[in-house]
This record gives structure tokens, sequence and C-alpha cells, in this order.
């Protein structure tokens, strides 16, 4: 059983769900507190996954990178954050966001 959030077709509805082989189980409520099956049953191939949360925002930790081959470079001795907006963030449209 995986817990996922997708919508149906033509719908901006976002929906909660447990997905188990091709079968999507909707549910109300919170994810770990109060959830409560609608008794809605839906074909995998009928909805479209959507991503598995929704963060608030998104902060990075970083070193200098360097792409393989190359001399790395010293390690800072505080890390790099970054802060990084979630208009930048790439949101899966039709792909299955790794479920298959």
């Amino acid at each position: 059983m995986k817990f996922i959030r997708f919508s149906l077709a033509k719908e901006d509805i976002v929906r909660n769900g447990t997905m188990e082989e091709d079968k999507i189980y909707e549910f109300t409520g919170d994810l770990f507190i109060n959830r409560q099956s609608t008794g809605n049953v839906y074909e995998r191939e009928k909805v479209q996954l959507k991503a598995p949360i929704v963060p608030n925002h998104i902060i990075g930790i970083g070193k200098n990178f360097a792409p393989q081959g190359t001399e790395k470079p010293p390690v800072p001795e505080m890390p790099i954050l970054f802060f990084k907006p979630l208009k930048d963030y790439n949101w899966p449209q039709q792909q299955g966001y790794g479920y298959g």
C-alpha cells in the first residue's frame, strides 16, 4: 500500500488515497489521523498522480560541487544554505512521479 495524491481526468481537485496494485482507494481527512474511506475506488490509468507532498518551502544545503573527473574544491567550514522558491520547482505533470 502506498499513500498518494491524485486527481481525476479534467479535474483540478487533488484527492488523497492509497494505491494497491492498480487500484486507488480514496480517503478524506489527514494522512496520519482521522482518515476516513470515501468508498470510491478508481483504476490507476483513470487518475493522474500528483507529488506526494506539497512543501511550504525548500531549503538546500550544499558544498562547492564539481563535476565528476575534476578536482574537488575544499569543503567549506560552514555549510552553504540556500532557499529555493516553490515557483522554481519543476512539478511533475504527466509522469507517475516514481510510482510506475
